[in-house]
């Protein structure tokens, strides 16, 4: 029986084993990369937004285009301005900075 390998033999399985160990780290990394990217995103889209709008509100009164404000701090933020509206002194905008959105609004009220 000399050179047949037996159903016993595990040389060799200590390497398969830790092979998938390794994959199955490397998963686990990689979804919670993939998860802490989506809530890093949506925190950048709400201080975006936040700042956005009290922007806005301050052009608003000062007599400057709120919106137009709004949109400027947003891009100089690395975000977009989705939507913006007034009433008022009040400013309600909607940024975007993928794959987040986020709402806020500000004004004397």
């Amino acid at each position: 029986m000399s050179g047949l390998t037996t159903l016993r033999d595990d040389d060799g399985s200590a390497t398969i084993t830790t092979a998938g160990l390794i994959v199955a780290l490397i998963l686990v990394v990689l979804a919670l990369t993939h998860g802490i990217r989506g809530t890093i995103a949506t925190h950048h889209a709400k201080v975006v937004a936040d700042l956005s709008a009290v922007a806005g509100a301050y052009a608003a009164y000062t007599g400057v285009d709120p919106c137009d404000t709004a949109a400027t701090v947003a891009r100089r933020n690395a975000a977009t301005l989705d939507h913006c509206a007034t009433s008022g002194d009040d400013v309600t905008v909607t940024v975007f900075d993928a794959p987040a959105h986020a709402v806020a609004t500000a004004g004397p009220r």
